[in-house]
């Protein structure tokens, strides 16, 4: 009879508030202004209601360049958009990876080398934010 009971009940392994978690940063060296990284998340949602629908133009992904010491310049925000993604049926949980491509990365004026470290988080369309997570350092060098 427990067995019956507990078989009727929804099946919820995900949280409908989304969930991230730090892949990878590829590669952990590039040359100031040639080389292009790609920072790398996995991701876990409940009720699956990422992504925007055509013609919202708002971000859902913040990626924030955060760099410690001098020069100080400041955070650098680069937004995304995750593409609209809810599946059909009734279990809407979804997981995946997300890979972010940033250009053209630079370093601090006066500094022969620079380090820096990518700040993530996502937001769903009933307006959850995940959890934040940060990228392994990325070294940016001289072309």
């Amino acid at each position: 009879m427990l067995f019956g009971l507990i078989a009727c009940q929804p099946i919820r392994f995900f949280d409908e508030t989304p969930l991230i978690e730090f892949v990878a940063v590829e590669p952990s060296q590039v040359r100031e202004g040639i080389d292009s990284l790609v920072l790398v998340f996995s991701f876990k949602d409940g009720d699956g209601d990422l992504g925007l629908e055509e013609g919202d133009t708002t971000n859902d992904i913040t990626v924030i360049d955060r760099r410690n010491g001098e020069p100080n310049f400041g955070d650098i925000d680069y937004p995304y958009r995750l593409p609209f993604v809810t599946p059909p049926g009734q279990s809407k949980q979804i997981s995946g990876e997300v890979r972010l491509t940033i250009p053209n990365t630079f370093r601090r004026p006066g500094l022969l080398q620079d380090t820096a470290y990518y700040h993530i988080q996502i937001r769903d369309r009933a307006n959850r934010f995940s959890n934040k997570i940060v990228s392994t350092p990325v070294v940016i060098i001289a072309p």
